[in-house]
């Protein structure tokens, strides 16, 4: 959202669980992300964010002039930011939570406050993620009912798109909203062939500046994995053969 509308800033990576500590030391209210200083204020929450810039840069604007359709383009960025981020942060945390996997994926690109070195967030960042994941509610049993619903949630996704809801030009905070989490999933090689050719996929890359790293696949059990994602992984592996 900021760079659609030409602010410059600088961002800086905050290591889990730590962070709600540093957030409050800050002088910020709560210990959530993302979290901004815009002008002398302290904000904090996606939404709230989208409100404060829209408010002090107006161009190109993130909610529609029509108040009707402002109303259905924050219900949409409520939905975002509510159920679908959820889901999508419970699945992101209990795969990069896992045992033996090689967490330097996870920090690729990674600007880490005070310009921490990546091989000391390294040594931090399993035992942090693991906390992380139990704050969230990222256990086995919710994450396996979270990837049985995700093809459901990107369908609705996909309708909002096809339907003209989502999609336009300038992009809407709802865009941006569940273009991030979309991203996000994206960087999960278990879960990217759920959302490939999908008009969320192309949503999400048309807005979202890509990061690099990413989670290979086979961290996910292959009986979490709903039945596009088993046909493809089968589909790979004879290829591979």
């Amino acid at each position: 959202m900021l760079q659609a509308k030409g602010v410059a800033f600088e961002r800086v990576d905050l290591v889990p669980v730590l962070s709600r500590v540093w957030l409050r030391m800050t002088g910020f209210p709560a210990g959530t992300v993302p979290a901004l200083r815009l002008d002398g204020l302290r904000i904090q929450g996606s939404c709230a964010i989208a409100r404060a810039v829209d408010s002090i840069y107006p161009e190109p604007p993130l909610f529609p002039s029509d108040p009707a359709v402002r109303v259905e383009v924050e219900r949409i960025e409520a939905w975002g930011e509510g159920p679908f981020q959820q889901t999508t942060r419970r699945i992101a945390l209990w795969t990069a939570s896992r045992g033996g996997l090689d967490l330097r994926f996870v920090l690729v690109g990674a600007r880490l406050q005070f310009r921490a070195p990546n091989g000391l967030a390294l040594r931090l960042l399993g035992p942090l993620l693991r906390i992380d994941a139990a704050l969230a509610g990222a256990d086995e049993a919710t994450v396996r009912t979270d990837l049985a619903a995700l093809p459901g949630l990107l369908d609705q996704i996909d309708a909002w798109i096809e339907g003209g809801r989502l999609g336009a030009d300038p992009p809407s905070a709802a865009d941006y909203q569940l273009a991030g989490s979309i991203w996000l999933l994206l960087a999960f090689d278990d879960v990217a062939p759920l959302i490939e050719g999908r008009p969320a996929a192309e949503l999400a890359r048309r807005l979202v500046v890509p990061l690099p790293g990413s989670i290979p696949s086979g961290v996910l059990p292959t009986e979490w994995l709903p039945a596009g994602r088993l046909e493809s992984r089968e589909a790979d592996s004879q290829l591979g053969a």
